[in-house]
């Protein structure tokens, strides 16, 4: 039998009742206007630049857990905005008439700028200007969208006013005074987006024709192997650039030319600038400290004492040549012809910088002279691939005829001589890999 505790329930059931009282009351002391106020006072923020009291959205409400002022302030006293009207406050978003969204209202905000600079400001500029509503709302109608609707012409030529379009190459040349159209004089001038758009096949000469301009032939790819003439140009785009040019600047001036010479005649762009004087490759090679040069003095002279200390000084150098062999049972042997490759290299130093890279090339040959004569079959890297081309083409052949080919079938399947695959199979069958050997005839 159970016992149903009715004090307990009924406890609950008034708590319920009096938290729901109580939020009903609250909302309901909420309608009145000066509780309002009172409550928001303390919520009004201030704009850091005009320094004007701004009330906050409905989500800075919902995060601090009062949702009794952003419920009040929705359904009892109109909304934010004729609450802000009420408060004296600038408006948060315009909507309605006052919307930037409406085209004559952004028209009249952009009207200044466009007088001030003779193009559209971009969004990144009315941002910086502190003006952004109006960056957003030129954001979301897009720019070209209001250039077109507004007929100016926007920082970055597109769409209309593009310099792909002849007419507009045509103005954009006369605007910039433009005898020749050389690139010299274009580079002179400031004015890359001609330059990039004359830069495409045939675009220059056909400006020139129609200008009565004299045509200039592009130069061959064959003019910059010289030294002198890719420096005397390269010292043109520089005086116009203010540095050195990069890789991405050169492909934006549509120089694939100065480029492909570059690349392929002048050894890389930091050989280049290293003919150009801009920059020198220092050596990588440190010198020795004094107490490292007497320690290998002293290992020099057989010194057993500076030997082990010279050991556990650069024992790092041997760790890393024997890294991938410690899981061989012989490792102790490899450690050990490692650290006589170390001695070598103290023994035939001659000078006091760049010892490291010295006696890692020391440490490697001693290490793989060791492997090479420990091995029982010593096999070339030419003769590995061969190997492995070889067990390939038997697979293939195995595959499709179901039995073994003879030397005659490797031969004519590889390329190989009859005698090559012979001491090919000898090698496989000393290594023990049987499934290379072809059948006997």
């Amino acid at each position: 039998m159970t016992i149903i505790n009715t004090g307990k329930k009924k406890k609950q059931q008034y708590r319920l009742k009096l938290t729901k009282t109580k939020q009903h009351m609250a909302k309901n002391r909420l309608s009145d206007w000066q509780t309002l106020e009172k409550e928001l006072t303390p919520h009004l923020k201030r704009n850091p630049k005009t320094r004007e009291r701004t009330l906050p959205s409905k989500l800075y409400f919902q995060e601090i857990g009062r949702h009794d002022l952003a419920h009040a302030i929705v359904e009892k006293h109109g909304g934010f905005g004729t609450v802000r009207k009420k408060l004296g406050l600038p408006p948060g978003r315009l909507v309605g008439k006052e919307s930037l969204m409406r085209s004559e209202n952004l028209f009249a905000v952009l009207r200044p700028f466009i007088d001030k600079l003779g193009r559209l400001p971009t969004v990144r500029e009315l941002q910086e200007a502190g003006e952004r509503r109006t960056a957003s709302a030129l954001k979301e109608k897009r720019t070209e969208k209001v250039a077109e609707l507004m007929q100016v012409a926007p920082k970055r030529r597109f769409g209309k006013w593009s310099l792909q379009i002849p007419a507009n190459l045509i103005a954009a040349v006369r605007e910039a005074g433009l005898t020749q159209l050389t690139q010299s004089e274009v580079l002179a001038a400031k004015r890359m987006d001609i330059l990039r758009a004359i830069g495409k096949p045939g675009i220059r000469e056909q400006m020139q024709g129609k200008f009565g301009m004299p045509i200039t032939k592009r130069n061959p790819p064959s003019k910059y192997r010289t030294w002198e003439n890719l420096q005397s140009e390269l010292h043109k785009i520089q005086s116009f650039l203010g540095h050195f040019p990069t890789t991405s600047e050169l492909a934006a001036m549509r120089r694939s030319d100065i480029l492909y010479a570059i690349y392929l005649h002048h050894g890389g762009i930091v050989k280049v600038k290293e003919k150009h004087g801009i920059i020198t490759r220092k050596s990588e090679a440190k010198p020795l400290s004094k107490p490292d040069l007497t320690l290998l003095e002293q290992a020099k002279t057989g010194n057993k004492q500076a030997i082990e200390k010279a050991f556990s000084r650069w024992e790092h150098l041997t760790k890393h040549a024997t890294l991938h062999l410690r899981f061989r049972s012989d490792y102790a042997d490899i450690k050990q012809e490692a650290n006589i490759g170390l001695l070598e290299a103290i023994k035939r130093r001659k000078t006091n910088s760049g010892f490291g890279t010295y006696a890692r090339r020391w440490i490697h040959g001693q290490v793989l002279d060791y492997l090479r004569t420990k091995a029982e079959v010593k096999i070339t890297r030419i003769e590995r691939a061969k190997l492995a081309y070889l067990g390939q083409r038997f697979e293939a052949f195995a595959q499709t005829h179901k039995r073994k080919p003879t030397t005659e079938e490797l031969a004519r399947e590889t390329g190989y001589t009859e005698s090559e695959i012979v001491e090919l199979t000898k090698l496989a069958q000393a290594k023990q890999n049987p499934k290379t050997l072809p059948e006997e005839k």
